[in-house]
């Protein structure tokens, strides 16, 4: 099954209403700097009460802007990736369907589950989370080195040699992060399925005696799977 489109006419308004908010959270930092430029301008010179007034006055409300682009910034991000997992989950439950019988009775139950609850969950984290915090972020880092080399061409020079770097290192380790949340997935796979099928013969467990066994088992698949987490947080 092919993955669907990111950047369709259902998810172009949000997309488009994200990349504006990265643009407006670049222009609210760089007009915090020229308001916190102005204040010590301020205190470097004897003035009237009156006119810290308009710049503190500003910087409050700047901020609360801000901290509403921010809340917008979560729910459009938000609603970008259940609109997205919404036709994933459509799409995978109609292959489901369509599938013969005897491919269907081979499948893994708690495999499957997986899928459409905790591999969903993941790809709405990549696509609200992810997508579209890079999108902003993109934007806002462009602005924000403009803004520093209009200030002064030496900090925006500064900024980018550490930067460079960092981006570089993130790509290279970007095929290591692959791996290990495709191991990760697998192991949680295998825990769910365990656990499904185990509770659906649970009798026959008890019936057998074979308790101790079946604890051992799922503590060693609990294990893996812990080690398989930590290794991707890592």
């Amino acid at each position: 099954m092919s993955m669907p489109a990111i950047y369709t006419s259902a998810r172009k308004p949000l997309l488009i209403r994200l990349m504006a908010n990265g643009v407006a959270q670049a222009l609210c930092a760089l007009l915090g700097l020229l308001l916190i430029r102005q204040l010590f301008a301020l205190l470097a010179s004897p003035v009237a009460d009156s006119a810290w007034m308009l710049p503190i006055g500003s910087l409050l409300l700047l901020t609360l802007l801000t901290a509403w682009l921010r809340r917008q910034e979560r729910i459009d991000a938000e609603s970008l990736g259940q609109s997205y997992v919404h036709e994933v989950r459509q799409q995978l439950f109609g292959k489901l369907l369509g599938l013969p019988l005897n491919q269907l009775q081979q499948l893994r139950n708690g495999s499957q589950m997986l899928r459409f609850v905790g591999d969903l969950s993941a790809l709405r984290q990549w696509i609200g989370l992810g997508v579209s915090r890079l999108a902003i972020s993109s934007l806002t880092l462009l602005f924000g080195l403009a803004g520093l080399a209009w200030f002064d061409l030496r900090l925006s020079l500064a900024v980018l040699v550490v930067l460079v770097p960092l981006i570089l290192l993130m790509l290279l380790e970007g095929p290591k992060l692959a791996e290990r949340i495709r191991w990760s997935r697998r192991k949680r796979s295998q825990l769910a399925a365990n656990v499904h099928e185990k509770l659906a013969a649970i009798a026959t467990i008890q019936l057998f005696g074979q308790q101790r066994r079946e604890r051992a088992y799922l503590r060693r698949q609990s294990l893996r799977v812990s080690e398989a987490m930590v290794a991707q947080a890592g």
